[in-house]
């Protein structure tokens, strides 16, 4: 399945959180989300996406190997912790 082709649902886990979530469900998703100018470090995670996050820590290799295999460098990611940034705004004062 494509990073393209994951729903809203798989990417929040509103829905049908019971359906077994793949590194490439979980990776497509933070993909998805990237690309959509949202940060994908695990706070905002832990806050947003619960569910997802959940899942995420849930996995071999946590949040660190399904950021990787979306291809982003999880030291760049997690840069965002405490504040983050979008694609039209800062927070926090960040540049």
């Amino acid at each position: 399945m494509g990073a393209e082709q994951v729903s809203h649902s798989h990417q929040t886990g509103e829905r049908n959180s019971g359906r077994k979530w793949t590194i490439g469900i979980m990776a497509g998703a933070l993909y998805t989300m990237k690309e959509a100018g949202f940060p994908i470090n695990r706070k905002y995670l832990d806050v947003h996406h619960p569910v997802l996050c959940e899942r995420i820590q849930d996995y071999p290799g946590g949040w660190r190997k399904v950021v990787q295999e979306a291809g982003f460098d999880p030291a760049q990611e997690a840069v965002g912790r405490i504040g983050y940034k979008t694609r039209n705004s800062t927070k926090n004062g960040q540049s």
